[in-house]
C-alpha cells in the first residue's frame, strides 16, 4: 500500500502558494481561508428554466484570490439537494448554468456555493441566496394572495458605485437598445451585467452583492485540514473495494487509474491511502459525462473503485418562507411558461462541447493501422498474425492471453507488455481485446516509446479506436467500472438573436427570451465608460439591468436600472 507521497507534496505546495502570495504583496492571514460570491441572471424562475450563474472567490477581507479551481453549487429545498453543478474557475472567476428540475414545487429554494477547501470550516461560511421557482405545470401548488400584494420586487442599492442607464426608458419588441456604464474604476477584477424581466413580487433572501459584503464570515479559528484545495483542477475521490470477499485492498499493491472515454487518451493515475481512499487529481474536465475507473492489482485478486460525491451529503435543515403569488400575475406567468417552451423548441443549442486535450500526453503514434484498408477477420488474434507484425497474443502462466508489443532493440527484437486502451479506457484483461470484434475497430495506434506514471511503467501503448469512440459491445472485467459522471460545466452562451436587419426582425420564429442579456465576464480593458448593446424580445413588461463586480482592492461594484418593453 502506498503512503500517498503526492498528497504530502500537495500540502507542501499549499505552503509555497501562501509564501508566493506574500511575496506578491498580498496579505496572508494567520488562517488561510476563501469565500465565494454567486450572481444569477435574475431572482424568479419557472420550473425547467435555466439559471445562469457567475462566481468568484475572495479572502474574508474581500481581496480577490485565485486559489481553488472548482466551485460547487447546489439547489436546496429546506433539507435536500435538488440539483448540483461544478463550475471551473480561471483566475478566481467562473461561469456556469443550472437547469431547474421540471418537477420542482412552487416555492423558495436555496442556492449554496462553496469550494472543497471551504469544507474544512462549516456550512456557515458557504455563500447562500434564495431564488423563487414557480411550477406553472402544477397551478394548484401556487399559493395565491389577493390582499395588498401587488408590490414589485425591491432591490437594496443604497450606494450605487457608478452610473448605469439605458438609452431609452421604453422599447418596442425586437428593438436594439444600449446600456451605458459610466464612472467605472480602472482596477476592475471582475464585472458582469444581466438584463432580465423584473419579478412582479418580492423574492425573499436574494442576498445580492451589497448584502453579502456586510456579512462575509471571518476565517474560522481552528479549521480542519481534511480537504485539500483544488488548486490544479477537480479532485475525484473514491473507495477501493474488493470484488472477492476473501481479499483485502490494504494487503495489496493497487494502482488506481481513471480515464475519460472518448476520442483522446485522457488518463490519470490515482493516489490511495491506508484506508483505501483513492484520489484522482484531474484537469480539463469540462463537459465530461462518463468516467472509467480501473483498479490495477499486482495479484490475482480483483478490486473495483467506487466513486464518491464531491458535494455535501447532508445539509443543515432551514425553513424557507412560502412563495405567494398575486392572482393578478397568474396569467402573465402562464404566458411566460408557454414562451419558455417555445424558446427551447426553436433556440439553438449554445453548449460548447469540445474538451481540451490533456497536455500531458503529447506522444505521436509510431504506427497507425486503418483497418478498412485490410481484409477483416472475426478474431483479433488472426488480424494481428496476418497484418500487424508488431503485436502478438501469448498465453501467460495462468493460460490467459496477453498482448505483447514487439520492439526492435538494436540487433534483436524485444517482447514488451504495453498499456492497452480501447476508446480511452485502459484494458487490464487482454482476453477482452482478444475476443473483441475487429469489425467494430476503425484503427489501431501503436506507440513504441515507454510510458511511465506513478509506479507503473509500460513499454509502449496500443490504442484501439472504434468508429464512434463509444466502445460498443465492451464487456469490461469487474475491476473496470464505467459510470456517468458530471464534470465541470462546458461554457454556455445565452441565446441572443441579431435583429440588425429587417429580415431577421420580421422573422416568424418566436423569440420569448425573458433574460435579454447575460455577460458574466465583461471585459472593460480599463475603460471608465462602456456601451453594451442588446436586443429586446417578443416578451413585454418591465426589465431590470443589474451590474455587479469587484475591484482588485476588494471594492464592490454595483448598480441597477429599469426600462419597459411594450
Amino acid at each position: 500500500m502506498m503512503n500517498c507521497p503526492l498528497i504530502q507534496m500537495k500540502k507542501m505546495i499549499l505552503g509555497l502558494l501562501m509564501i508566493t502570495a506574500s511575496i506578491r504583496g498580498q496579505s496572508v492571514p494567520d488562517v488561510w481561508a476563501e469565500r465565494v460570491y454567486l450572481q444569477t441572471d435574475k431572482q424568479l424562475y419557472l420550473a425547467g428554466e435555466l439559471v445562469y450563474m457567475k462566481v468568484f472567490t475572495v479572502t474574508p477581507e474581500k481581496i480577490p484570490i485565485s486559489f481553488s479551481k472548482i466551485v460547487y453549487v447546489e439547489l436546496l429545498d429546506e433539507a435536500n439537494s435538488r440539483a448540483q453543478v461544478k463550475i471551473e474557475l480561471h483566475d478566481g472567476v467562473g461561469q456556469g448554468w443550472m437547469e431547474l428540475p421540471i418537477d420542482l414545487n412552487t416555492g423558495h429554494y436555496r442556492l449554496t456555493a462553496y469550494t472543497r477547501f471551504m469544507r474544512n470550516e462549516d456550512e456557515s461560511v458557504f455563500y447562500e441566496k434564495n431564488i423563487g421557482v414557480i411550477n406553472t405545470f402544477r397551478p394548484r401548488q401556487i399559493k395565491k394572495d389577493t390582499e395588498n400584494f401587488s408590490i414589485t420586487a425591491s432591490e437594496i442599492r443604497d450606494h450605487p458605485t457608478f452610473s448605469l442607464q439605458s438609452d431609452k426608458p421604453l422599447y418596442a419588441n425586437r428593438e436594439k437598445g444600449m446600456l451605458k456604464l459610466d464612472g467605472l474604476p480602472e482596477n476592475i477584477h471582475t464585472i458582469s451585467v444581466s438584463i432580465a424581466g423584473k419579478a412582479p413580487f418580492t423574492v425573499e433572501g436574494t442576498n445580492d452583492i451589497l448584502q453579502w459584503e456586510k456579512q462575509i464570515p471571518l476565517a474560522s479559528a481552528n479549521p480542519s485540514r481534511k480537504y485539500l484545495p483544488e488548486y490544479e483542477g477537480h479532485i475525484i475521490t473514491g473507495k477501493a473495494v474488493s470484488v472477492q470477499s476473501s481479499a483485502n485492498p490494504a494487503n495489496q499493491v493497487l494502482h488506481p487509474l481513471l480515464s475519460f472515454p472518448g476520442d483522446k487518451l485522457y488518463l490519470f493515475e490515482g493516489q490511495n491511502d491506508d484506508l483505501n481512499n483513492v484520489s484522482f487529481y484531474t484537469t480539463n474536465t469540462a463537459g465530461i459525462k462518463e468516467v472509467a475507473t480501473i483498479a490495477y492489482a499486482l495479484s490475482e485478486n480483483q478490486f473495483r473503485i467506487d466513486l464518491q460525491t464531491p458535494f455535501i451529503e447532508q445539509h443543515a435543515k432551514k425553513q424557507l418562507p412560502a412563495l405567494r403569488v398575486d392572482s393578478a400575475h397568474l396569467g402573465g406567468l402562464l404566458e411566460r411558461s408557454v414562451a419558455l417552451q417555445a424558446l427551447y423548441s426553436y433556440a439553438k443549442d449554445s453548449l460548447v462541447k469540445d474538451r481540451p486535450v490533456d497536455p500531458r500526453f503529447t506522444m505521436e503514434p509510431s504506427q497507425t493501422y486503418i483497418l478498412d484498408e485490410w481484409t477483416r477477420f472475426i478474431v483479433m488474434g488472426e488480424l494481428m498474425i496476418e497484418f500487424i507484425n508488431e503485436l502478438r497474443f501469448r498465453r501467460n502462466d495462468q493460460q490467459k492471453r496477453e498482448l505483447f508489443l514487439v520492439v526492435q532493440r538494436g540487433d534483436y527484437a524485444a517482447w514488451t507488455r504495453p498499456l492497452v486502451v480501447l476508446d480511452g479506457i485502459p484494458i487490464i484483461d487482454h482476453e477482452i481485446i482478444y475476443r473483441y470484434n475487429p469489425l467494430l475497430v476503425e484503427r489501431i495506434n501503436i506507440y513504441n516509446e515507454e510510458y511511465i506514471f506513478q509506479g507503473m511503467r509500460f513499454d509502449g501503448i496500443v490504442e484501439f479506436w472504434t468508429y464512434d469512440h463509444n466502445y460498443p459491445g465492451l464487456a469490461a472485467d469487474p475491476s473496470t467500472q464505467i459510470v456517468n459522471y458530471a464534470g465541470t460545466q462546458a461554457p454556455r452562451r445565452l441565446y441572443t438573436p441579431d435583429y440588425s436587419n429587417e429580415e431577421n426582425r420580421k422573422s416568424r420564429l418566436p423569440d420569448y427570451r425573458h433574460t435579454l442579456l447575460w455577460e458574466p465576464i465583461l471585459q472593460t480593458k480599463g475603460k471608465s465608460t462602456l456601451e453594451i448593446p442588446f436586443y429586446t424580445s417578443d416578451y413585454t413588461g418591465e426589465f431590470q439591468a443589474t451590474v455587479e463586480g469587484l475591484t482588485k482592492e476588494g471594492e464592490i461594484i454595483s448598480a441597477t436600472a429599469t426600462f419597459e418593453v411594450r
